[in-house]
């Protein structure tokens, strides 16, 4: 089996993988760099846009693949963006049933 190694890139956070993942084909690297992907973004929890990329090198040292998630987030009604409001006003779903 070969040794593949996945970098990672948010703009922010660097990681270089120094321990790698034996595969057994390098067919099934496409499928193991989406899979780390998901398994950040799942994480998100604002509502800032984020890019996520993960490059993968081989046991030389040669990145062979690239994938790269771009994850964009907007609320379509105002209404809904969550903000700290006076405690005595009527909740924020009152305007909508008042429609």
């Amino acid at each position: 089996m070969a040794r593949y190694f996945s970098d990672f890139d948010d703009g922010n956070t660097k990681y270089v993988d120094a321990i790698g993942t034996e595969l057994a084909d390098v067919k099934m690297v496409p499928s193991e760099a989406i899979g780390f992907l998901l398994a950040i973004a799942k994480d998100v929890r604002d509502e800032t846009d984020h890019s996520f990329v993960v490059n993968v090198r081989d046991d030389k040292g040669r990145t062979i693949f690239t994938t790269m998630l771009t994850l964009q987030s907007d609320w379509l009604d105002t209404r809904f963006i969550a903000t700290a409001r006076d405690p005595r006003s009527p909740p924020p779903d009152a305007a909508i049933r008042s429609e």
